[in-house]
């Protein structure tokens, strides 16, 4: 249920590096993940701060990100409470809905998003995280006991 789900404030930013340095050097919240185009910040509490670079996208629209374990269960519930997806073809981003969700894959990870709207029109979005091949094999074999101290995991990233 999005009611249990971890809430994620996105603002969207001209400048990423200035953003990088004034939420991590001047207010102290460490870096969770990073790449080019976004940063993901990290209280000590567990809640999550997502910046990311403002581009001509829908990604510039988007108020706030929730974080769920089942993007279907989630996506089938809302629509039964009347919530409309989006649906985007935008081949230049490589983004493409089916059904109102979009399903991508980076190394280790596979990320589903689904966004819609509230009653003012501002975008919300869905966001599920699976870790995925290599990284799956290892967490598995690190709970039967079976990974050596000379084979460490490598550290999970978060994002939207």
């Amino acid at each position: 249920m999005i009611a249990n789900s971890k809430i994620l404030p996105t603002p969207a930013v001209e400048d990423l590096d200035a953003a990088r340095t004034f939420y991590h050097a001047t207010l102290g919240l460490e870096i969770g993940m990073q790449n080019g185009m976004q940063v993901v910040f990290e209280s000590k509490d567990g809640s999550m701060l997502y910046v990311y670079r403002k581009g001509p996208d829908i990604h510039d629209r988007i108020s706030a990100a929730f974080e769920v374990q089942d993007i279907e269960a989630e996506v089938k519930e809302l629509r039964r409470n009347g919530v409309k997806f989006e649906d985007f073809d935008v081949p230049a981003l490589g983004l493409k809905t089916v059904d109102g969700t979009y399903i991508s894959r980076d190394g280790d990870y596979e990320d589903k998003s689904a966004w819609f709207r509230d009653a003012a029109g501002s975008m919300l979005v869905l966001h599920q995280r699976n870790m995925v091949g290599d990284s799956v094999r290892k967490v598995e074999a690190v709970g039967a006991g079976i990974v050596s101290r000379a084979t460490p995991l490598d550290a999970p990233d978060v994002g939207c």
